[in-house]
């Protein structure tokens, strides 16, 4: 008898704990361990700095910078425009620029933190997914850091 009361007891010891802060075992995603948010930054990529964004079907490119927002879509000759500058609004995952077309036209590009790879290598993956609305249009794509807008570093062999 004394061993079915133990048994017992050692079995009730196995259920749920009653503890007001339990221990979730949980899978991290791949976004789990992008760098954190900020007010300025998503995924890692800083709006401070310039941002790039483009995508395939067809081939288009958009340049974000503090002073500057160009699109250009590649199957259309003389389509660089510069649109009006706004800031992103960072909430969470997701940054949103809302702007306007030279002529007037609603744009809405939606940024999230996402990994994201448009076309390459697995390891050309960038930290943000993009999709751009133009009025009625939608266009998706890839966006991180834009490095061909980074000044050249210092050549120090040639000194």
């Amino acid at each position: 008898m004394r061993a079915i009361v133990i048994a017992a007891l050692l079995l009730a010891g196995c259920g749920a704990s009653d503890s007001a802060d339990p221990v979730e075992n949980v899978a991290l995603s791949p976004e789990a361990l992008l760098p954190p948010t900020t007010p300025t930054s998503l995924a890692g990529v800083d709006f401070d700095k310039p941002v790039r964004a483009f995508g395939t079907e067809p081939f288009w490119a958009l340049d974000i910078a503090p002073d500057r927002i160009r699109f250009e879509e590649y199957s259309v000759e003389g389509s660089a425009t510069d649109w009006a500058v706004r800031r992103p609004k960072v909430a969470g995952t997701v940054a949103v620029i809302e702007t306007e077309t030279p002529k007037g036209e609603a744009v809405t590009i939606t940024l999230r933190g996402e990994s994201c790879l448009e076309v390459g290598a697995e390891d050309s993956r960038l930290p943000l997914t993009a999709t751009v609305k133009i009025g009625a249009r939608t266009l998706t794509g890839c966006a991180g850091e834009n490095l061909a807008a980074r000044p050249a570093a210092a050549d120090n062999a040639s000194r």
